[in-house]
């Protein structure tokens, strides 16, 4: 039986055990928690399989030459010392793997620690200890999700780094390697390791000082992307003034009552996160307390002068930032009463959204309530608002729907294409305009050089990032392009 067949029968044996004693239902989360199982706060599921997919989280495994900090780090990432840490040049300290739950700021995931690899000496010597050690370990890497490559920064790339990094890049693809460079406490003098770190192929490295807990933001800015494109997982986060409908929806998707809902403002006050299964992938949808005025805060919660509803809006703008798609939700009915698009606050709503680089989604709900020519005006009322209150060149996708009604078929499939073009974008081949290229996928942002000195005009740039988004189907998803100005070479 293969490890993850048998890891899968023996987590669902250990569910079905709990629900039958009843203490999966009451105090569950705690007893996952004390079997040293992880489980995503909130994270409510529906089944004992999906409570499965939760449990086996993604692997991030730690590989390197011998005594670059391989430990130091697992140690670092665990949250406690489990791994033995020891300054040996000529020696291996860590032999066997060993795993463990790990967090990286709103990161969870599964460290693995592998011992030091140095595949010249396994072809040199089958039968040795190492050779034997990097066998295992490169069993750990076909079942890891991201690999850290670390590199000793003081020391700089030196031929086992080399050797390591082409035995890596022989591996079948999917895989996902990150560069880290460990020892960087002072960066004097791990300056020339960080120069020459590209050399290997995996882009610039990650400077860290695992053992003082440094350039730990640089390492969770380098790793989520990462994980976030191995992970099935997409993050959906539902917004919007109170009264409109957030929840009704949330409930709509999840088919149960699983928010409160009613005609009193105010009656969401946490991020609640709830996950479910569609079409094989599992979302995970956020439903936030409605956006009020930060002038009318003591009105929601005059007991608490208004720092429970302050609380609640800094949990939403967290839930919102985090998610891949973002859906602002309009009441159509007050669009239709009071002839106007977009408020002000939902205008800066979408402007933050789309600023914090968030694929962003118009629901206008309670569609039911008009007739088909107030539905036509509502929706000509919106798209004007966007259009004169969005940055420019932003395109966002308007879905009419009934929350109530349960009427909200089209919303999944356009939240997983939203979804599909945010994290892949155009992809590198974009093709040069005078230099162009794109950097990243999350979102798609696009850098441009440019001759001469002057700034780009903006009608320019509006001009280039509509191109794109044509050219690439990026409707509703935010585009950042940067310019660079290249001086022209002067005659010698």
């Amino acid at each position: 039986m293969s490890e993850h067949a048998h890891d899968t029968r023996s987590a669902k044996a250990l569910g079905a055990s709990l629900v039958l004693c009843g203490i999966f239902a009451a105090g569950g989360v705690a007893m996952w928690r004390m079997l040293g199982m992880h489980m995503h706060p909130q994270a409510e599921v529906s089944s004992v399989a999906e409570a499965v997919d939760l449990i086996r989280q993604q692997r991030v495994a730690i590989v390197g030459r011998p005594n670059v900090g391989k430990s130091a780090l697992f140690n670092r990432l665990a949250g406690r010392r489990m791994a033995l840490v020891q300054n040996t040049p000529d020696g291996h300290v860590t032999r066997d793997w060993r795993e463990a739950p790990a967090s990286l700021a709103d990161l969870r995931f599964t460290v693995v620690d592998t011992s030091g690899m140095e595949p010249e000496l396994g072809a040199r010597a089958p039968r040795s200890i190492q050779a034997r050690a990097a066998a295992l370990t490169a069993g750990v890497l076909a079942r890891a999700d991201v690999t850290l490559l670390l590199m000793d920064g003081r020391a700089g790339v030196l031929p086992g780094d080399v050797e390591l990094a082409r035995w890596l890049r022989r591996l079948p693809p999917p895989h996902r390697v990150l560069l880290v460079a460990n020892k960087c406490e002072r960066r004097e003098t791990s300056a020339a390791g960080l120069a020459e770190s590209p050399r290997l192929g995996f882009g610039p490295a990650v400077a860290v000082a695992a053992e003082a807990g440094e350039g730990m933001a640089d390492l969770y800015a380098g790793l989520q992307p990462l994980l976030d494109a191995a992970s099935p997982l997409l993050r959906m986060a539902v917004v919007g003034l109170p009264n409109v409908g957030k929840s009704t929806l949330c409930n709509a998707l999840l088919a149960s009552e699983r928010c409160l809902t009613g005609p009193e403002p105010g009656l969401t006050r946490d991020a609640v996160t709830a996950r479910f299964s569609h079409e094989g992938q599992i979302l995970e949808l956020v439903d936030t307390a409605g956006w009020v005025r930060r002038t009318r805060l003591d009105a929601h919660d005059p007991d608490a002068g208004g720092v429970l509803t302050q609380r609640s809006l800094a949990d939403s703008a967290a839930a919102m930032h985090s998610a891949q798609v973002v859906v602002l939700v309009v009441d159509g009915v007050r669009v239709s009463e009071h002839g106007e698009g977009l408020t002000h606050r939902e205008l800066m709503l979408a402007n933050d959204v789309i600023l914090h680089g968030r694929a962003l989604l118009i629901a206008a709900n309670k569609m039911d309530a008009l007739g088909r020519e107030a539905r036509a005006g509502v929706l000509g009322l919106l798209r004007r608002s966007l259009d004169r209150g969005l940055p420019a060149g932003a395109s966002v996708r308007l879905l009419p729907m009934s929350a109530l009604r349960a009427d909200v078929a089209g919303l999944l499939p356009a939240v997983h294409e939203l979804a599909s073009s945010y994290t892949t974008g155009g992809g590198k081949d974009v093709g040069r305009i005078k230099y162009m290229l794109q950097a990243k996928g999350r979102p798609p942002t696009f850098v441009a050089w440019v001759s001469g000195s002057a700034s780009m005009p903006s009608s320019t740039q509006n001009f280039l990032t509509k191109s794109l988004r044509a050219e690439f189907g990026l409707e509703g998803v935010p585009i950042r392009l940067k310019v660079r100005a290249k001086e022209s070479r002067r005659p010698k």
